[in-house]
């Protein structure tokens, strides 16, 4: 978490109950962030189907709480793949569902002496190096 304020959780485990149960929290957002689409949505009588239309319609109104955009990144990602099959299908319904509603992955996985995603949020750029 040095030097970046924003950072609420960084979860350094490889133990497999560990991911899930993070995966699982975060799906739990995700749904949570649905219900507040459905809520915005009774309460104006207009479609919500995205974070871009939640954020137009509910500033316009301002019916609900706002929720803010977050972004979750995943070092190593092939080994929530191979840790259990419950982690694997939580991972692919957040890559499938997560966009939508304000949450944003980065999946990144270490090839060769490529550096990891994490040591590049140190850095100035992300640009890779030559």
């Amino acid at each position: 978490q040095k030097g970046i304020k924003s950072v609420k959780v960084v979860l350094d485990d490889s133990e497999a109950d560990v991911a899930t149960s993070f995966l699982t929290y975060i799906k739990a957002n995700v749904e949570a962030r649905l219900q507040k689409f459905g809520e915005l949505a009774t309460l104006s009588g207009q479609i919500v189907r995205n974070i871009e239309q939640f954020y137009t319609v509910n500033n316009e109104q301002h019916l609900v709480p706002h929720i803010p955009r977050m972004l979750l990144i995943i070092d190593e990602f092939q080994s929530l793949y191979n840790s259990s099959r419950a982690t694997g299908e939580i991972t692919n319904w957040l890559v499938r569902m997560c966009r939508t509603v304000g949450i944003y992955i980065i999946m990144d996985r270490r090839l060769r002496s490529t550096s990891s995603i994490v040591q590049c949020l140190n850095c100035r750029t992300l640009a890779p190096k030559k």
